[in-house]
């Protein structure tokens, strides 16, 4: 992240609009807020909370996912803000459609070739039967 900017967030690999939400998007996919790094000092400088709630009193009747939703609309509006983070920094299968024992089905091409930088196992991805992997990362974690 520069001087500038914020907040650094990852694109969202699911639809706009998926959990019901009519609100502007961050670019064609939106922000998954899942991972999320922020600059606090230069937040308070900006009085960042402050826009939030503004934000927040605005849109209040069509958000569904909660901050998330709040910071897709914040920078939607100010995109100059955002250090846009690569796939692989926020990694995980509910995001990228991973299929492990199909080489080649993920969307980041990043994650398979670089590696993963942050494994997010949101929506129980961790103890869950359908993605072996994960649960086995869990399992070594957990030992």
């Amino acid at each position: 992240m520069n001087e500038t900017q914020i907040a650094g967030m990852a694109q969202d690999f699911l639809p706009p609009g998926k959990g019901g939400s009519q609100i502007p998007y961050y670019g064609a996919r939106g922000l998954n807020s899942g991972v999320l790094l922020m600059n606090l000092t230069w937040m308070r400088r900006m009085d960042f909370s402050n826009e939030m709630r503004l934000i927040y009193v605005g849109y209040k009747k069509r958000i569904k996912l909660a901050d998330q939703d709040l910071l897709n609309i914040y920078f939607h509006f100010h995109p100059q803000w955002l250090y846009f983070l690569p796939c692989e920094f926020n990694y995980g299968t509910h995001f990228c459609h991973c299929y492990f024992d199909k080489p080649g089905t993920c969307c980041c091409r990043n994650g398979e070739s670089l590696g993963i930088a942050v494994l997010h196992g949101s929506g129980k991805q961790f103890h869950s039967n359908k993605n072996k992997s994960f649960e086995q990362i869990y399992d070594t974690f957990a030992k």
